[in-house]
């Protein structure tokens, strides 16, 4: 009876313990889990990491068409972060809109001063990039697929990321 006691309690050490060293490593990340189950769309360019020229067309497969009920969109959001699930568009504005009106923050607002790009298609085309300051040539972009509900606000958690360069 001790021998079976212990034995439990050594495999529930060792699983503590190897959880809490993979956690303290970086090498496992919960949230990094919990974003790639999720299948719903796939990138299909550019390929994660390629060097592309400006513009460029991002595209993706859209494997399950639930994605777009209710009057929901896609928002692509180049080298931004992305607002919390449940917040409205408006977050990512330095200058809120003024009051509540259905355009508000307008498309092309969103595209040309925040690179945040708005479609119900599976492609959107980045016009540009702005270069990071101090980075070399063919410094690192991220573009982000968010998926936005009528209302403008950010449905669920779930993104799909790609990475690419740009080239001179």
């Amino acid at each position: 009876m001790r021998w079976r006691a212990r034995r439990k309690a050594t495999v529930i050490l060792g699983s503590a313990l190897a959880t809490t060293l993979l956690g303290v490593s970086g090498c496992a990340d919960i949230h990094d889990i919990r974003y790639t189950l999720d299948h719903r769309i796939t990138i299909t360019a550019p390929r994660n990491l390629a060097t592309v020229t400006m513009p460029t067309v991002m595209r993706w497969r859209l494997n399950d068409p639930s994605v777009l009920k209710d009057g929901r969109k896609f928002a692509v959001v180049v080298d931004r972060d992305v607002m919390p699930p449940g917040h409205p568009l408006k977050d990512l504005l330095t200058d809120p809109c003024a009051g509540d009106f259905p355009q508000c923050p307008d498309p092309e607002v969103l595209a040309d001063g925040y690179h945040t790009y708005l479609t119900t298609r599976s492609r959107v085309t980045i016009p540009s990039v702005v270069s990071q300051q101090g980075a070399a040539e063919g410094d690192s972009h991220t573009a982000m697929i968010i998926l936005i509900d009528a209302a403008g606000k950010r449905v669920g958690d779930a993104y799909w990321r790609i990475s690419f360069r740009v080239s001179s």
